[in-house]
């Protein structure tokens, strides 16, 4: 449930932040290993991210397996094609940058009542 919370926020500040994100690109079983979030900025860049509900002092591993980045870029090229509320200019132009693995990476940890976020690259090669 509190997941669930900190990903709605989260959604809602990537959304401010200029982002579209597709239908159902947010939210999911919070037991589940998949991706919390995917947008896509205003140049098609693609960015996966991982929420967590508190500030984070070690380095996010979300990203850190090769295996784990090529299910979680599948997962995200899934929901882009399938979404209603994108253009097909942008469907295509965040395609092709997921199948040039031109992913950015993210974890954001957030704290309720601390006015913020802090954003972590993931994987970066």
């Amino acid at each position: 449930m509190i997941g669930g919370f900190y990903e709605a926020l989260l959604a809602l500040k990537v959304i401010l932040d200029g982002h579209e994100i597709p239908d159902f690109g947010w939210g999911h079983n919070p037991t589940a290993s998949g991706l919390d979030m995917v947008s896509i900025n205003k140049n098609g860049t693609v960015f996966i991210w991982d929420s967590k509900g508190t500030r984070g002092t070690s380095k996010p591993t979300q990203f850190d397996r090769d295996s784990k980045r090529q299910a979680l870029m599948k997962e995200a090229e899934g929901l882009i094609s399938r979404a209603s509320n994108l253009t097909e200019a942008v469907k295509i132009k965040a395609i092709d940058n997921l199948s040039r693995q031109r992913v950015q990476y993210r974890t954001a940890y957030g704290h309720a009542g601390a006015g913020g976020w802090k954003i972590v690259r993931g994987y970066n090669k």
